[in-house]
């Protein structure tokens, strides 16, 4: 259940970042600084790149252990930890993207808040993708017997 969980958390919060960047482009605030927009897009891609992870985590999880070739528990293992290496980059990205906004938007209150709230959400997705891997992890060492 743990795992389910976890994917859900990861559904909100991805959810919530579409909410946001939605005010974000509207009136009256009507878009972001090139310095905060190229910040909160290189944290929304390395988020993207661990989310298509998970996905070839799933999908590999599914054969580890079964009939498939011994290569694939190391592939699913070198995915979890890209999955791994993306959650601690968008712990820095976000950083980051909180610099610039400071830099930048320190004289527009809302701006300020929405963009603060997409960086601090879009870095939750991270965490919640980290905990759904070692999840998914444990389950499939589980199921074949291994320590996880």
């Amino acid at each position: 259940m743990a795992l389910l969980s976890q994917a859900d958390d990861v559904a909100d919060a991805l959810e919530e970042c579409l909410f946001i960047h939605s005010m974000l482009d509207a009136p009256p605030i009507d878009g972001m600084p090139g310095e905060v927009r190229d910040a909160l897009r290189l944290l929304c891609n390395t988020t993207t790149a661990a989310i298509q992870d998970w996905v070839r985590a799933i999908e590999i999880a599914r054969h580890v252990g079964g009939a498939g070739d011994a290569g694939e528990g190391e592939s699913f293992l070198q995915t979890l930890w890209r999955m791994l290496r993306a959650e601690r980059l968008c712990d820095e990205q976000a950083r980051q993207a909180r610099r610039a906004i400071v830099r930048t938007l320190h004289a527009s209150p809302a701006a300020y808040a929405l963009a603060s709230d997409l960086a601090a959400t879009l870095e939750k997705a991270s965490d919640a993708l980290l905990a759904a891997g070692y999840s998914l992890r444990s389950l499939v060492f589980s199921r074949n017997g291994d320590a996880a």
